[in-house]
């Protein structure tokens, strides 16, 4: 005798969506010098394994130098000497930034993590010109990369 296959498992309470919950932004959650913040996900172009930057001379201590990605030199931003934390790990990760049409990369510690967090951006943090608003992430508060500030600072020297 054949038997017919068993029903699948009714979905449980972890897998099911509330569709009443309010959506906030899709952010990244990146990971620099022991600090974990989130940048809106629309800024991010790519993701890489990080690669040897090459200095430039006079530039502001958080930027390494430059990088090749797909045949174009992009300044190398270390995410964590930007917030005044320590370097990132140089064998860690780098996210392609498009910024206005120009490009910018990130230098953080560990793979980022893609979410959308649990209400859209509030108040403004005080303690750093590049960190604009706080996002709520899975329960978690997080500052928000101001991405235009980092354009200012560093794409329009």
């Amino acid at each position: 005798m054949i038997s017919s296959p068993a029903a699948p498992n009714p979905p449980t309470a972890e897998m099911v969506v509330s569709t009443d919950a309010p959506a906030g932004p899709r952010v990244m959650v990146l990971t620099a010098g022991g600090q974990h913040i989130a940048i809106a996900a629309s800024s991010a172009r790519e993701v890489a394994q990080r690669t040897a930057a090459i200095r430039l001379p006079g530039a502001a201590e958080f930027v390494c130098g430059v990088i090749n990605v797909r045949g174009t030199l992009v300044p190398l931003v270390d995410l964590g000497r930007l917030l005044d934390a320590a370097p990132a790990d140089p064998s860690g990760w780098v996210i392609t930034l498009d910024i206005g049409g120009r490009r910018c990369a990130l230098a953080v510690d560990a793979l980022p993590v893609l979410r959308a967090a649990d209400a859209p951006p509030g108040a403004r943090p005080t303690r750093h010109v590049f960190l604009q608003a706080e996002v709520c992430v899975s329960g978690t508060t997080l500052p928000l990369l101001d991405v235009d500030a980092l354009a200012d600072d560093i794409l329009l020297q």
